[in-house]
């Protein structure tokens, strides 16, 4: 038996979680919180590019 329903469904739950913590961060104002998320939009990004070229 597959455990890949499980699997997808924590990393939907995961994704969730992470953009939900991305949105208080936003709004908290802090410059602190929101170089995080700009930091981490840009490993995010570079991640996909190399993912692209790979």
């Amino acid at each position: 038996m597959s455990n890949q329903f499980g699997d997808t469904r924590i990393d939907d739950d995961l994704t969730l979680l992470s953009e939900t913590l991305e949105e208080v961060l936003r709004s908290s104002g802090d410059p602190a919180d929101q170089k995080y998320v700009e930091l981490k939009a840009r490993a995010e990004k570079a991640l996909d590019d190399v993912k692209k070229t790979g």
